[in-house]
């Protein structure tokens, strides 16, 4: 079976087994659904289709994580737990062959990323850009909220939301200059968010707060988020702005001078 998902004029196309795999992330995208089966961007095919149990001559381990270990070789990862194969990944251009041997977790997790990363590409397609952030409609405003990863862009979208702010996206900011374009998956918020804002994990959907609107003109402010949540590596350290030009002479010399003095 095969199933449709647009967002502006690019369409992913998702080829499926129509399982409880498919199922899960067609929950989590419902949205983007489309019939229309023209422009296709980026075609994923997940498939319930694992007999090769040995990693091929070459491959190179490249993380390790919650007890998986994944491994690289040519165009495809693949990633093992204690049993044997979980799942590989062959990737070429925007199109993703998800093989498996068995539903799990990780699975569903890299599952969601995988498919975010082709929604991301084939926004690319239609001239939009995308950056890592949080962005919510408040009081008339789009505000986009960025930084590095665990600085407080959902911590920050949640408090706006409380406050009665609507979604346009909790991870990946696609936008063309002018134009900012809702996107969120139907995602729960993690333990730690649900501990400080009093949420319970299974039924708080962020994507239920999600604008009405398809598309909101302007980003009308920015915030670059530097304080992060782990504040103990702050509690010792001296923190700066450096702004690094084109000139990588001046740049080197500016940061040993800053550096020598501080």
């Amino acid at each position: 079976m095969e199933n449709c998902y647009r967002i502006v004029d690019a369409v992913i196309k998702i080829e499926h087994e129509n399982d409880d795999l498919f199922r899960y992330i067609d929950n989590e995208i419902r949205y983007y659904r489309t019939e229309e089966k023209e422009n296709v961007c980026g075609k994923m095919t997940i498939r319930r289709d694992f007999n090769d149990n040995i990693l091929p001559k070459g491959a190179v381990r490249i993380s390790c994580y919650d007890d998986n270990s994944y491994f690289a070789h040519e165009n495809k990862t693949y990633t093992l737990n204690k049993k044997g194969f979980i799942f590989t990944m062959d990737y070429k251009g925007k199109e993703i062959i998800l093989d498996y041997s068995e539903d799990c977790d990780q699975l569903r997790k890299s599952l969601k990323a995988f498919t975010k990363w082709l929604f991301i590409k084939a926004s690319e397609d239609q001239g939009l850009v995308h950056i890592h952030g949080a962005a919510v409609h408040y009081n008339g405003k789009n505000i986009i909220f960025t930084g590095d990863s665990t600085c407080g862009k959902s911590s920050s979208l949640l408090r706006v939301v409380q406050n009665g702010g609507k979604v346009i996206s909790d991870d990946a900011v696609i936008f063309d200059g002018n134009r900012l374009v809702p996107f969120t998956f139907n995602t729960t918020v993690n333990e730690d968010l649900s501990k400080r804002f009093g949420l319970d994990p299974d039924s708080f959907h962020i994507s239920k707060y999600i604008s009405d609107s398809k598309e909101l003109k302007n980003a009308d402010t920015i915030i670059f988020l530097k304080i992060y949540n782990s504040a103990s590596i702050l509690k010792n350290a001296k923190c700066f702005e450096f702004y690094a030009g084109s000139d990588e002479e001046e740049v080197r010399r500016t940061l040993i001078r800053f550096l020598d003095k501080n």
